[in-house]
Order: C-alpha cells, then sequence, then structure tokens
C-alpha cells in the first residue's frame, strides 16, 4: 500500500512521526496559495472568519491535487491520511476496489445541524456505509486510480465546492468504512481552525 501524509510546510513537526516509514510526504496547499476560483467556489456562511473560509480552501485543494497526482501517475492501493492521524488499529486487506474505503473519522446525521452522536458498533470488518454522512477526511483508501479520477471529475466540474469531506458524502462511487477505526485524531490543534477541540474518542467508530 502506498501511503501519503498530508503535511503543511509550516507543520514539519507532524511529519517527524513519519520521518522515518516509508510514508510519503504530500505537501499540502497553505491559505496564502489558494486560487481565486476555489475562494469563490467554495460556500462558507457570511459570518465564517476568512482564515477559516481559507483554511477550507486549502484543505480542499490538497485532497483535490493529491487525487490529481494518483490519476497521473496511474497509482492504486492508496492510502491517504492527513498528518494528525494516529494508528488505532491495522488496516487488513478485503477492502473493496469499487470505491472509497474510511479508515477513520465519525459517523453523523445528514442533517449538519442534528449533532446527535450516531455510535457505529459493528462486526469487526468492512461495511457499506449507512444513511449517515462520515465526517473528516483524515484516513481513507483510494483502491484505484480510476476511482481517484470519478472522485476528481464529479467535484471539479460542481458550481459550487463545500468542504471536502461534505462532498465526500456525495460522490458516483461507493463508500465504505472500516470498524473499528484504524486511526483516530491526535490533540495537536486544527490547522484550519486553531479554536477548535478535538472530538471525544467515542465517535471515531473505535466503541
Amino acid at each position: 500500500m502506498i501511503t501519503f501524509i498530508i503535511n503543511l510546510d509550516t507543520s514539519q513537526d507532524r511529519w517527524e512521526k513519519y520521518k522515518e516509514t516509508e510514508c510519503i510526504r504530500w505537501r499540502a496547499t497553505p491559505r496564502d496559495e489558494v486560487d481565486e476560483l476555489t475562494n469563490k467556489k467554495m460556500i462558507s456562511h457570511h459570518n465564517y472568519p476568512l482564515y477559516k473560509h481559507l483554511g477550507r480552501c486549502a484543505c480542499f485543494l490538497s485532497h483535490m491535487n493529491l487525487l490529481k497526482h494518483i490519476v497521473q501517475n496511474k497509482l492504486n492501493d492508496v492510502l491517504i491520511l492527513e498528518d494528525d492521524a494516529v494508528k488505532y488499529d491495522d488496516i487488513p486487506d478485503g477492502y473493496s476496489t469499487d470505491g472509497i474505503t474510511y479508515v477513520g473519522g465519525w459517523a453523523h446525521h445528514k442533517k449538519m445541524m442534528n449533532n446527535e452522536i450516531i455510535i457505529l458498533k459493528d462486526e469487526k470488518g468492512y461495511h457499506k456505509k449507512g444513511d449517515y454522512r462520515i465526517l473528516m477526511t483524515m484516513s481513507y483508501i483510494v483502491p484505484t486510480w480510476q476511482v481517484a479520477s470519478k472522485i476528481l471529475n464529479y467535484i471539479m466540474n460542481k458550481k459550487r465546492y463545500r468542504a471536502v469531506d461534505i462532498m465526500y458524502d456525495d460522490l458516483p462511487v461507493e463508500i465504505y468504512y472500516k470498524y473499528p477505526a484504524s486511526f483516530i485524531e491526535d490533540t495537536c490543534p486544527s490547522t484550519i481552525d486553531i479554536k477548535k477541540s478535538k472530538r471525544a474518542d467515542h465517535k471515531y467508530m473505535v466503541h
């Protein structure tokens, strides 16, 4: 499995834990490199601070640019990790090749304003996503470059963009997840919102 770590130049401390591994560092897009088209197409509430809006844009571009790289180089069996991912469990063989598989993240209602906790308690292994969202693009598997191409073409042709994990809820490929999660979020501050607190472990599809 090819593993990419999305990491900002200003967050070299987060890369340290991967430095001696076979993981490949993918340079994350910083706020000051967000292009005007993405800035205009990205939807944020009117009272959403600009630095957070640009952080959302930058995160979106980081993932889209990596998908482009996967397609251009016809890479298969790719694990994408954001640099705050912490290993919780192994990744066994057997994930599907017709869509993405989340190996971390947390379940949320389709209605984003509904914050009632959804706790997934499944048999160990891989499952098709139900009628809920899986939030965070902290850790997911792209099995083939063809799947990456379908995702990339679908998203980039949208008239408007939303946060990347919101857009991943509506893809032209299947969506799966592994239980228990293979990765949970580190306790380091968010690079999009420095005031954001980390979520409780029970939301990370682990117990």
